[in-house]
């Protein structure tokens, strides 16, 4: 998991000598962690889920752990070629609607 481990808590620091101290530690960890430690799932709020679109151009209900209401998707893997697009049905805090022009087994990535 690629998280920063730097305190924030700079209220602690009682001089300027533990202040210099406590601010490289803190860039040095920002540094290391966004140039090339982020993640999708433990950085950004997202959610990785496979769907099997049983029927071509029929909604699916596909479940979310995002605890808020979805504002998009991407595509991230198929066993054939096809279209995702969405359904008609709203989404919501833990599903969204989607269709796909194809029968498949996908691999999305909800954010």
């Amino acid at each position: 998991m690629s998280k920063l481990k730097a305190t924030p808590a700079v209220h602690n620091v009682s001089n300027l000598e533990d202040l210099k101290r406590f601010v490289n530690n803190f860039i040095s960890d920002v540094f290391d962690t966004v140039n090339g430690g982020l993640e999708f799932k433990s950085n950004l709020w997202t959610d990785l889920q496979d769907v099997s679109f049983v029927a071509a151009n029929t909604e699916t209900q596909v479940a979310h752990g995002l605890q808020k209401v979805p504002t998009g998707y991407m595509l991230c893997g198929s066993n054939v070629s096809t279209t995702l697009y969405d359904g008609t049905s709203t989404w919501t805090k833990t599903h969204l609607y989607l269709k796909s022009s194809a029968v498949a087994n996908v691999k999305i990535l909800i954010f």
